[in-house]
């Protein structure tokens, strides 16, 4: 709960967070930071990420949050990289028919609430995990929220979680480096249902 520096991309410091247990990955309001408009090497630096809007003043996105040295970090605009993620990693899972779904190829997931279906494929499943590889880059995975598998219109079952492909990135380190998102594939078909939680 102690307070602690919020730093941007770039290792900058723009201001003092109130304890990293009060904010969320992907939260926009209540950051108390103005714009920062992006010049000379950051500036190129976020073009050449294909940013957009990095020279005016866009919007501050809770991106990191590093328990180790109690920073918070923040990016400027909802496309940054280190917003998205191909890979999760998901734990206590439960599974609808009583074990965890067998290989049944491109399925969809939901990592968001009222989040639309994502292509996925089920890349491994241990008694208590999974991994999911997601056909196009996600925003704003979250550890501690659910993922929520499904097969057309039937839920497969889901899990808690615990990490992505960009929530490991060294602190301070460029994630352009890092991320190369994959090519968009068609989600897999199934009308999009909100769904709060999941029994187990």
């Amino acid at each position: 709960k102690a307070t602690g520096p919020i730093k941007y991309d770039q290792g900058r410091v723009l201001g003092e967070h109130v304890g990293l247990s009060f904010y969320t990955l992907g939260q926009r309001q209540g950051l108390g930071i103005g714009g920062v408009k992006a010049r000379g090497a950051d500036l190129k630096a976020a073009q050449a990420r294909g940013q957009r809007g990095v020279g005016e003043h866009e919007p501050w996105f809770v991106a990191r949050k590093d328990m180790q040295t109690n920073t918070l970090w923040v990016v400027q605009g909802h496309d940054h990289p280190w917003l998205q993620s191909t890979v999760l990693q998901a734990q206590d899972c439960s599974w609808v028919a009583g074990r965890r779904a067998p290989d049944l190829g491109m399925l969809a997931a939901k990592t968001r609430y009222r989040q639309a279906d994502a292509a996925c494929e089920l890349a491994s499943a241990s008694a208590g995990g999974c991994e999911l590889v997601f056909t196009a880059p996600q925003w704003a995975v979250t550890p501690g929220q659910s993922a929520v598998l499904y097969q057309g219109e039937v839920c497969l079952g889901g899990g808690v979680i615990a990490s992505s492909n960009v929530q490991n990135l060294p602190a301070g380190k460029p994630a352009a480096a890092l991320f190369k998102p994959n090519k968009p594939l068609a989600q897999a078909g199934r009308s999009p249902t909100a769904m709060n939680t999941l029994a187990k």
